[in-house]
Order: C-alpha cells, then sequence, then structure tokens
C-alpha cells in the first residue's frame, strides 16, 4: 500500500466515523411521573414514648475450647456449677449458660455452652462472688 492509498483509507474511516456519530440521535428518557405520597398524620408528641437510653456493646475476646476440656478446667479450680439458664433466642449458637463457683476462695466463672455441649466459652471470670438476694 502507498502512503496515498494509507491516506484515501484514514481519510474514508474518519468520514465513516463521522457520518455515523452524526446519525445517531440519543434517545431521550421520559418524563415519568412522580407519585404524590400523602402527608404523614400528625402525632401528639406526649403520645410518643420516651426515647430509649444510649445503648453500649462489650466487644471483647472470649476464649472458647471444647466443653470437656473447660470442664474439667473449672473442676480443677474446684468450682461448682450453681446456676444454669437457655437462650432466650433460637438463633443463638451459644444456647446455654452456666454460673460455676468456688465456695472457698469466691472465685467464678460464667459459660455459655452450644446446644449440644461440645463447646464453651469463658465470658467472664471474677472473684469476689456474692449472692444479693435468696431467690425462692
Amino acid at each position: 500500500m502507498t502512503i496515498k492509498g494509507t491516506i484515501v483509507s484514514i481519510a474514508m474511516v474518519i468520514t465513516l466515523m463521522v457520518f455515523a456519530a452524526s446519525q445517531s440521535k440519543a434517545q431521550v428518557e421520559p418524563i415519568l411521573p412522580v407519585p404524590v405520597l400523602p402527608a404523614p398524620p400528625e402525632v401528639d408528641e406526649q403520645e410518643l414514648p420516651p426515647a430509649p437510653p444510649q445503648m453500649y456493646r462489650v466487644n471483647r475476646n472470649v476464649p472458647c475450647a471444647d466443653f470437656n476440656y473447660v470442664k474439667s478446667l473449672l473442676a480443677a479450680r474446684e468450682q461448682k456449677p450453681i446456676a444454669q439458664g437457655r437462650s432466650l433466642d433460637p438463633s443463638e449458637l451459644m444456647t446455654q449458660f452456666v454460673l460455676t463457683y468456688n465456695e472457698t476462695d469466691g472465685t467464678f466463672n460464667i459459660i455459655v455452652v452450644d446446644a449440644n455441649n461440645k463447646i464453651a466459652c469463658n465470658l467472664y471470670s471474677g472473684a469476689g462472688f456474692m449472692p444479693i438476694m435468696a431467690v425462692n
């Protein structure tokens, strides 16, 4: 191909591009009607419940291990279970809680356990456990 042929080819490509661009028409989006929403009903400020108190969240690393291992660890610390309960939320992974206590030194642990008694997590270890009132 000669220089003259190359120039003619380039000119033809540019002409075709300009022609194609001028032939395309931008599509205009139709204007859709915007629905008018009714105004919210008037609310008497005295009817509103009080604002909830500010909520806080405790984020901490919680050690979890095999349930039997945790049980043997607590037994070695002479802690015995003194209270237990179940989760109100059925979607909880840890469905049970156990409070263990050593009468001699006042130490305690709050443990959560899965439904199958396979995994136990120590939420809290402490000292100075003292019941506040007797439960009937």
